[in-house]
């Protein structure tokens, strides 16, 4: 019989597995679809109640739309053991499909109604979200990929599908400790300091990643979701994802699941309850000896629950809060003035309600509320605490509180926590969502909140509070301490409240709040005259590193060693509701410290008041400290009416009196979650820890000053800098913007390394774009606008004191480029025409340095009303503009000219000027282009080469794209051949022939077995467009430091003619043989040539001397004699010969 009731039993389940998934029959392209996707070991529960945390935290709409917020469900199979051995598959053996993946992809199909969808995985979860990307993104029946993304919770993979974020601590032991041991993972990303106590192996996704970086997580998933496009791929009539065939043999490991997997758990259970009855003899055991020890009422043991009714709420709702929220804490009863309380957070968070605390919770007007702390994932367990009944006692009166011996001392605050309802209890008037029309929004009742005011000095000690309506008025002022010895991330004050309120008069401070004075803090220099740092440096060179996030600032400042004075203290304000500040939030640093932290996260701010974490001032007792460098402020909103200030500066002083000197500001950033945008009005850095970034629209003004680090990468929609504020880019940036605006003289400084995708470039209002020294100003966006007032400029941002190739070769001659220096030689001129790309050379006197080298490639318009120019400095080279665009437009200047003379006591020449090439195929530029020399007091420089094509006329049929011109004659001092000379002193004039007319590019002399040994001549306009060209060279070598050698020298030729043909080669077979013979000292001429002594012919009867065989007989060291004036001299008579007389 049994039999028989086993095969029915299979064939209903056969039956039921086989019947045909539908799939959702709508895709809307508004609103989104999260959905959730567990970790190894989590149960059902525990995974609708991570996607209810989750949802709690997301409860509002995202840029006005809807937020679906579901769960796709990693099942446990075979009690644990088929989790495990799916991990490891997808771990090591990168697994791309299994049973549940497909199950995901069933379960999908059903329930997303909405283009946009994000899966938000937690632990072994990461390796189905990836896989579910791989299998949908851009697959037919699937997603397209600019519409599906991925973020990672305490991921095991060493990926995220999509390129999205993750968030792994270094202290998850079973990620960052575990698993990493076995395979690669990504690098954790975040510090939350947790306690094995409390939070276990730091891995749950409720009770430790979004209790402790919830706002970080809210944060990513509301920058991903921006990413999220919608499409026109998937019809809104159909799935947004088409169900995967169900195979056979996946419907029959269905079966053999639904019967092993209960099986398993129930041998699982059996094993686990024996254990539990020998643990609960132990308990009441341990229990009796308690009952024995004195004072047994301070002892507490928690029992596992047991009761199965008390896991974790398995239906959906709006009203589920997080764990966090959940747990009861000690309160300040309603309306009297804070006192001491000796009870800590953590021992009200982990005590059992024993009955004196549940007396405690009575008095204080609070309802107990129930704990769950179950669906952590990954390790951990759905346990939940008993609920505890407590019956409502009548009001009871406050005393009054008595007096204190020290009316002036602020009283200190462990924990206020006014009352605030369950939100894990439905309201049973509230009626039900799931019955409202989902368009509509449901009419709620007006809930009367308590009033928390604050109307007199408090003080708060380092945590966490919550309130609902929390006021501070009558010039109170509410300090916040901080705790530097802490070993939590956070150090400060977090206040989370309904509505926040700080009338005129009345503030919140955490001043002096931070490092020191004995514990200076990580922005503290070594250096006992330098400030300190935080938000940026003090702007001294041995100032010590910048700290902490600009995007979620929580450090608190450093101490600058001045006595008696701190860096400024860290304070979070989260407010759900309204934040209204008409007083003062402050952060701010002592004398020579750093500003702290400001991190204010609400729905709508308004009011006129002031946030400032600015540092401290420069110090003096008896030596000079200097001032301590701004803090970090960061701002999140929905709605502004907000028309106060807020700053992070750095502090300010004099060291001789009246020279004021200031240190770096910190950061401010103000974010616009509703609308996606962000706003700068003070100072920011944008920092690869915190990004990257992605906006709608970036907006820098009142002056701000914006930099970055390098490789950071922006996107945007457009960015607006306006009002003298500056926005400067760094090495290996990626700024991908559709509209750039520089307007109201604002400065765009470029580094010549970053990357530029944009859409269109306007620059009004008196503004600029410049670029660092020694670089290219490249710009290739397709619309480029300059008005009649802004300029695009690399003055002097060319070659320094007398470098370059057209730097002077004489003692106060002036630089050349396109056009000759004053006094300097015809070799000096360089560069291309038709591609001007180079800088200008530097030249002497002061500080100058040549015109830089602006590279435009503007697809469709440019329009140049203002200036484009790349000036020399005094006696410095102009340098280089090449500009090609569709359509040129404008009556603006384009400008490369040479710097003047510079005459202190004597006259450095003026330089020459630089080349402009300018390609247009539509020109309506009636403006000036000029590569002007100078003439005047000092000397006469030329002016350089201004080349425009306008390439819509029709020419002559050029010759044949790539036949490449010929040499066909080449001579050295009109020898056809090798030479072997000297030419220091017998100058070379070589002298080529070519085929063709060609523009002479270059010319170079190279020695052949050393090419550091060169020559360059740029022949320029005395060549071009021939087919002949000469060049002299005297022997001097380029490049500094550089001297003529003996060896062979040969020549390399670089050609171009009409029709882009090109010849860049060595010519062979002649070279240039170089001998250098010295001259011989005349001194030493006299020493090896002997004297010849005439020898006199001897009379008759005299012997004729002897002769010496050989000069070397003669003694060199005996002189000729030397004839005494008062000497007769006698001349001896010579023989006559015959015939002679």
């Amino acid at each position: 019989m049994k039999y028989r009731i086993y095969i029915i039993l299979v064939m209903v389940l056969f039956c039921s597995f086989f019947s045909k998934v539908s799939a959702s029959e709508s895709c809307s392209p508004n609103g989104y679809t999260i959905l959730t996707i567990n970790g190894i070991f989590t149960d059902l529960d525990g995974a609708i109640y991570n996607k209810d945390a989750l949802k709690f935290k997301l409860r509002e709409p995202h840029k006005k739309r809807k937020i679906n917020i579901d769960y796709l469900y990693n099942p446990t199979h075979l009690a644990g053991v088929g989790d495990f051995v799916d991990a490891v598959a997808q771990g090591i053996f990168e697994q791309k499909s299994d049973y549940d993946l497909t199950e995901m992809l069933n379960d999908a199909s059903e329930n997303v109604e909405t283009q946009k969808l994000l899966l938000v995985a937690h632990s072994q979860g990461n390796f189905y979200a990836n896989n579910f990307y791989d299998k949908t993104a851009s697959q037919q029946g699937g997603v397209p990929e600019e519409s599906i993304g991925v973020y990672g919770v305490a991921t095991p993979a060493n990926r995220v599908a999509g390129g999205g974020k993750y968030l792994t601590s270094d202290t998850d032991s079973v990620i960052a400790t575990s698993v990493a041991r076995f395979i690669k993972i990504l690098s954790p990303n975040v510090h939350i300091p947790v306690s094995q106590d409390i939070d276990g192996n730091g891995h749950s996704f409720s009770n430790v990643y979004l209790k402790y970086e919830g706002d970080r997580i809210v944060r990513d998933i509301k920058s991903a979701l921006n990413n999220l496009k919608e499409n026109d791929e998937q019809e809104e009539s159909g799935p947004c994802i088409s169900p995967p065939e169900l195979t056979l043999g996946h419907k029959i490991l269905k079966i053999m699941l639904a019967v092993a997997d209960p099986t398993a758990i129930l041998a699982r259970d059996i094993i686990v309850g024996a254990y539990n009855v020998g643990m609960a003899i132990g308990n009441a055991l341990m229990g009796n000896v308690i009952e024995s020890l004195p004072e047994g009422g301070d002892l507490a043991i928690d029992l596992p629950p047991t009761d199965e009714n008390n896991s974790a709420d398995d239906t959906e709702s709006d009203d589920v809060a997080p764990p966090q929220e959940q747990i009861p804490k000690e309160q300040v009863p309603k309306n009297i003035k804070p006192v001491p309380m000796p009870v800590s957070d953590e021992n009200l968070d982990e005590d059992a309600p024993t009955e004196e605390k549940t007396k405690e919770i009575a008095d204080s007007g609070e309802k107990p509320r129930r704990r769950s702390s179950g669906g952590g994932g990954g390790g951990g367990s759905s346990t939940s605490e008993p609920e505890v009944e407590v019956e409502e006692p009548e009001p009871v009166e406050p005393e009054p509180e008595p007096e204190t011996e020290d009316p002036e001392e602020d009283p200190v605050v462990s924990n206020p926590d006014p009352e605030e309802p369950d939100p894990a209890e439905p309201d049973p008037e509230e009626p039900d969502p799931e019955e409202s029309d989902p368009e509509e929004p449901v009419p709620e009742d007006p809930v009367q909140l308590d009033t928390f005011t604050i109307d007199e000095n408090t003080t708060l000690a380092p945590g966490e509070y919550n309130y609902e309506n929390l006021v501070i008025t009558n010039n109170a002022i509410l300090t916040l301490e901080g705790d530097q010895e802490s070993t939590n991330a956070f150090k400060g004050v977090k206040i989370n409240a309904v509505n926040l309120t700080i009338t005129e008069g009345a503030s919140i401070s955490a001043d002096q709040k931070g490092y020191g004075p004995e514990n200076l803090g990580p922005g503290t220099s070594s250096d006992p005259t330098v400030g300190a740092s935080h938000g940026d440096h003090t702007g001294n060179p041995l100032s010590a590193v910048t700290y902490g996030s600009a995007i979620r600032p929580i450090d608190l400042g450093s101490g600058g060693g001045a006595w008696l004075h701190r860096g400024g203290g860290a304070i979070q304000l989260i407010v759900s509701d309204t934040f209204t500040n008409n007083g003062t939030v402050s952060a701010s640093g002592g004398n020579a410290s750093s500003g702290g932290s400001i991190y204010v996260s609400t729905k709508k701010i308004a009011g006129n008041g002031t946030l400032h974490a600015n540092g401290g001032a420069l110090f003096f007792t008896g030596f000079f400290k200097s001032p301590g460098g701004g803090g970090r402020i960061a701002l999140y909103y929905e709605t502004s009416s907000f028309e106060g200030m807020i700053e992070a500066k750095g502090g300010c002083g004099s060291y001789d009196g009246w020279t004021q000197v200031c240190a770096q500001d910190g950061t401010v950033g103000i974010f616009d979650e509703s609308e996606n945008d962000f706003y700068v009005d003070s100072s920011w850095q944008f920092r690869n820890d915190d990004g990257p970034f992605s906006f709608n629209n970036i907006f820098i003004s009142n002056g701000a000053k914006v930099i970055s680090e390098e490789g950071v990468s922006v996107t945007a929609d457009k960015i607006l800098i306006k009002d003298n504020s500056s926005l400067a880019l760094a090495k290996d940036q990626v700024l991908d913007i559709a509209q750039i605006i520089i307007d109201e003289k604002s400065t765009l400084t470029l580094s010549g390394e970053e990357t530029i995708n944009a859409e269109s470039l306007e620059l009004t209002e008196n503004s600029l774009i410049t670029i660092i020294p020694e670089k290219t100003l490249f710009l290739e966006i397709p619309n480029i606008t300059v008005d009649s007032s802004s300029s695009i400029l690399a003055d002097g941002k060319g070659y320094s004191l007398n470098a370059g190739p057209g730097a002077p070769t004489a003692n106060y001659s002036g630089a050349s480029h396109g056009g000759l220096g004053s006094g300097n030689v015809a070799s000096s001129i360089y560069g291309s025409k038709t591609e001007p790309t180079q800088f200008g050379s530097g030249g002497g006197g002061y500080h100058p340095f040549g015109g830089g080298a602006i590279r435009m490639i503007v697809e469709d318009t440019l329009v140049n009303d203002g200036i484009i120019s790349a000036i020399g400095d005094n006696t410095s080279s102009g340098g280089s503009i090449f500009i090609t665009t569709e359509t040129l437009e404008g009556v603006g200047k384009f400008k490369v000219d040479g710097g003047g003379s510079y005459c202190p006591d004597v006259c450095y020449g003026p330089g020459g000027g630089g080349r402009i090439a300018l390609y247009s195929k539509t020109s309506s530029f009636s403006g000036q282009s000029t590569a002007n020399g100078w003439s005047g007091y000092g000397g006469v420089s030329e002016a350089g080469t201004v080349y425009i094509v306008d390439e819509s006329v029709v020419v002559d049929p050029e010759p044949e794209l790539g036949t490449a011109p010929t040499i066909t004659e080449y001579t050295f001092n009109g020898v056809v051949g090798d030479i072997t000379t000297n030419p220091l002193t017998e100058p070379v004039s070589i002298n080529f022939i070519a085929d063709e007319e060609v523009d002479w590019v270059s010319l170079k002399i190279e020695k052949e077995d050393d090419e550091t040994l060169y020559k360059y001549f740029y022949p320029g306009d005395d060549c071009d467009n021939k087919t002949t060209c000469s060049e002299n060279w005297d022997g001097n070598l380029s490049g500094e430091g550089t001297t003529l050698q003996e060896g062979i020298y040969k020549i390399k030729l670089h050609l171009k003619n009409l029709a882009g043909g090109e010849f860049n080669d060595y010519l062979s077979p002649y070279a240039i043989t170089v001998e250098i013979i010295e001259d011989v000292p005349e001194e030493i001429m006299i020493e090896e040539v002997p004297e010849v002594i005439p020898t006199p012919t001897p009379g008759v009867g005299e012997e004729t001397p002897e002769t010496p065989d050989t000069p070397e007989e003669i003694p060199e060291e005996i002189p000729p004699p030397v004839p005494d004036p008062l000497e007769e001299v006698v001349i001896p008579t010579p023989t006559p010969g015959v015939g002679e007389v």
